[in-house]
């Protein structure tokens, strides 16, 4: 989990508790449309030579086209979707199982609460993210972290198909 996730959470649960859900998507809508201008904004990031010129647009495009096309982009994706499974899967399911959990609660103090438990777990998340960083730059055994996310994997899967007996 990164750490704008800690940020987004904390944004919704203030918003949601001062105002309501709907100042909340007021509010996530107006700050993607100001970064998605701040980003045309940006200047071009490969200036290598002082003499070289800003590239088209055509032609990022196509050193776009040409860096997914890499084998070694080609190599990471599974990690991507992976990562993006994840995110999805716990963002919808455990925010319903928060949520359904919250007897007697408006709406809004139901998404407040699964906020505050989304922040709770980012901050646990980025430390022991941080901790294992540490540990992977040690161990010299690519094989044994490979195998032990794995293992982490399954056992988180486990985990949860054990909480429903």
């Amino acid at each position: 989990m990164n750490f704008n996730f800690v940020i987004g959470n904390i944004i919704a649960v203030w918003v949601i508790k001062s105002f309501s859900q709907f100042a909340f998507y007021l509010v996530v809508t107006a700050m993607a449309a100001v970064s998605s201008f701040l980003l045309l904004l940006a200047p071009p990031a490969d200036k290598h030579d002082a003499d070289q010129q800003p590239k088209k647009i055509s032609e990022r495009v196509q050193a776009m086209k040409n860096f997914v096309k890499n084998r070694t982009f080609q190599n990471i994706i599974p990690y991507f979707l992976y990562t993006g499974l994840i995110v999805a899967v716990y963002n919808t399911f455990e925010t319903q199982i928060i949520v359904s959990t919250i007897p007697n609660d408006s709406k809004e103090d139901k998404n407040v609460k699964s906020g505050i438990i989304f922040i709770i777990q980012g901050v646990v998340a980025a430390a022991t993210s941080l901790i294992i960083g540490k540990v992977a730059d040690v161990v010299k055994n690519r094989t044994l972290l490979y195998n032990a996310s794995n293992l982490m994997a399954v056992l988180a899967i486990v985990w949860s198909i054990l909480t429903f007996f």
